[in-house]
C-alpha cells in the first residue's frame, strides 16, 4: 500500500515538472519579447494561463487562484487606467496566478516587488551613467521579466 502511495506522489512530481519545464520554456520567449520589443502578447498571456490553470489543478482546491486571478484583474484595471502598470503585466500576473498554490502567493509577491526594484533602479543608474534618463523613462521597465522569474519560483515551490 505504502508502495502505491509513493508510485502516485513520484507520478505527480513528474507531472509537476514537466509542466513547469513547459511553462519555463514558454516563459523565456515572452521574457526576451518583453525585453527587446516591451509588449506582453495575448497569445503568451493565454499560454501561460492555459499551464498556469493545468499546473495549478493539480495540486487541489481551485477557489482561492480563481478568486485571486480576479482580484488581479481588477485592481490590474484600475492602475492601468492611471497609468501605472502595463494591461500585459497585468493579465500575465493574473495569468501566472492559477499556478501559485496559495501558501507561497505572499512569498512571490515579495520576490517580485524585490526583482522589480532592482531592474528599477538598474534601469535608472544605466539611464544616468550613460545621459540617457529620459530615454530610459521614455521606454519604461519590462516589468514581465521579475513577474515571470518570481512566479516560476512560486510555481517550482508549490510543485514540491
Amino acid at each position: 500500500m505504502l508502495s502505491l502511495k509513493l508510485q502516485a506522489a513520484s507520478h505527480l512530481q513528474v507531472k509537476h515538472f514537466t509542466l513547469l519545464y513547459v511553462i519555463f520554456s514558454v516563459s523565456v520567449i515572452g521574457m526576451y519579447t518583453d525585453v527587446r520589443h516591451r509588449k506582453i502578447s495575448n497569445l503568451y498571456c493565454a499560454c501561460i494561463l492555459l499551464f498556469s490553470l493545468l499546473f495549478g489543478s493539480l495540486y487541489g482546491d481551485f477557489s482561492v487562484p480563481i478568486l485571486r486571478m480576479i482580484c488581479i484583474l481588477l485592481v490590474g484595471i484600475v492602475l492601468f487606467s492611471f497609468s501605472i502598470v502595463g494591461a500585459g503585466d497585468v493579465k500575465l500576473l493574473a495569468a501566472y496566478s492559477l499556478g501559485i498554490s496559495p501558501e507561497y502567493w505572499w512569498l512571490t509577491l515579495y520576490l517580485m516587488f524585490i526583482l522589480g526594484g532592482i531592474l528599477a533602479l538598474s534601469y535608472l543608474m544605466y539611464g544616468w551613467l550613460m545621459n540617457k534618463i529620459t530615454d530610459v523613462k521614455k521606454r519604461g521597465l519590462p516589468y514581465g521579466v521579475p513577474i515571470t522569474l518570481a512566479c516560476l519560483f512560486g510555481m517550482w515551490l508549490s510543485g514540491l
